[in-house]
């Protein structure tokens, strides 16, 4: 929709050599993403340039997958298909020995306080990467929330999400569903399904372009939780849909958690134990 209309004035000149249209590619189906532009000349299918001047020029774009694009017609014309990117991945800093290091030996064995330390070391530390910060605070922020510590817990994921939204944060989309995630599981612990709901749908818009990876089980296991309760809860009325659904989404998370890292297959089993003990409920 765009906000500024277009008046066309009565004369023109030459088109200039050397020119290209303005394309924008998005790539993140449910994304609201507005444009801003300042408009010096139109040119037309001839190649002929108009004059024309527009100090604020505001395009809302509503960005829908492949198959929604069927549903808006007008929404294709003109527009060039162009070969999809590569799937998300953790790349540069969380790609790391370090990274694997710091986090599989010291994180995983570590206790609410070392984790606290840890964290603050890391914020701390300029050298250190905003990829590697914002996992930092995801281990602190959760285990502050184990503890009910749940303001605490808040003011830690504003901050991850605060550096996790920075251009020099290389794995930004990733980290903010890894953000979301966690709130999602954190407010369903309380009982706010409803809530938790939301935060895991935000989460998937960040995954959906990613690799099948740990992180994205750990988000397909996360919603299956606040999925479950809702589906056993005393206050709403039991669906036969929703266990349906679920049962097919359990196996999707097992071929996710395929890619699961190797230290990682306690966990893998944990995802087992779950899908079978779904599967077996006769209902």
């Amino acid at each position: 929709m765009i906000h500024t209309i277009l008046l066309f004035p009565t004369y023109h000149m030459e088109s200039k050599q050397g020119t290209r249209p303005l394309t924008f590619i998005f790539h993140q189906p449910g994304t609201v993403c507005v444009i801003q532009l300042s408009v010096s000349s139109i040119a037309d299918s001839e190649g002929m340039e108009y004059m024309f001047h527009c100090d604020n020029c505001t395009c809302v774009v509503q960005v829908v997958d492949n198959k929604q694009r069927q549903c808006y017609p007008t929404a294709q014309h003109g527009a060039v298909r162009t070969k999809e990117p590569p799937p998300l991945s953790y790349t540069g800093p969380l790609a790391t020995k370090r990274f694997h290091k710091l986090f599989t030996k010291l994180f995983l064995s570590a206790c609410y306080q070392q984790i606290h330390q840890l964290t603050k070391l890391i914020t701390d530390e300029r050298s250190i990467s905003p990829d590697i910060k914002v996992f930092a605070l995801c281990w602190d922020a959760v285990s502050v929330s184990v503890h009910e510590n749940y303001e605490h817990a808040d003011k830690l994921f504003k901050a991850a999400w605060k550096k996790a939204s920075l251009l020099e944060c290389q794995n930004g989309l990733l980290l903010q569903g890894r953000v979301l995630r966690h709130l999602a599981h954190v407010n369903s612990s309380q009982g706010n399904g409803d809530k938790a709901l939301k935060y895991m749908s935000w989460a998937k818009d960040r995954f959906y372009n990613a690799t099948p990876s740990n992180e994205t089980a750990f988000a397909l296991h996360t919603e299956l939780q606040i999925k479950r309760r809702t589906l056993f809860s005393i206050h709403k009325p039991f669906s036969h849909e929703l266990y349906t659904a679920i049962e097919k989404e359990y196996e999707q998370l097992l071929e996710h958690a395929n890619y699961m890292e190797e230290y990682e297959k306690p966990v893998f089993c944990n995802f087992f134990f779950c899908t079978e003990s779904f599967i077996s409920l006769e209902i």
